[in-house]
């Protein structure tokens, strides 16, 4: 779940700025084309409500992302006795990375009067990071268990 969150703000942030990616996890230079193209104030891919005209904006559903991911590291940490440490490890830098605690405190500060998206692309790029060290975790160490 935590790794199929970061997948899912990839494709909806590659297709909102019509990009298509060479690979499973951008570039650099993909990702600086795809935060320069999206204003975190147009409509993201999720409805806040059922009337289907209230749609998030980009900040939005980079907190709701970061929401989900955690929960689902919330229900990991359940079973910590029963974890390698090194998942612990990974999972909690997730948990506490810059891109999740800029959204936490940006997300409560509308209006963002940015034109895009690229302040939030380091922070961004770092989740990428820890997603990818997440995942080649789990490539080894759990592949028994897919």
């Amino acid at each position: 779940m935590v790794i199929g969150c970061c997948w899912g703000l990839i494709a909806e942030l590659s297709k909102a700025a019509s990009i298509t990616l060479a690979d499973k996890y951008p570039t650099e230079e993909e990702l600086t084309a795809i935060f320069k193209s999206i204003n975190p104030n147009s409509q993201a891919p999720l409805l806040l409500s059922a009337n289907l005209t209230n749609y998030a904006n980009w900040i939005q559903y980079f907190n709701y992302s970061k929401q989900r991911s955690n929960k689902a590291t919330e229900k990991v940490f359940l079973k910590m006795p029963f974890l390698d440490t090194k998942l612990v490890n990974i999972l909690a830098k997730i948990e506490d990375c810059p891109h999740f605690m800029v959204m936490e405190s940006v997300v409560n500060s509308m209006p963002i009067l940015n034109s895009d998206l690229t302040a939030f692309q380091n922070s961004f790029s770092g989740y990428i990071k820890l997603i990818q060290e997440l995942e080649a975790y789990a490539d080894k160490k759990l592949k028994n268990y897919k």
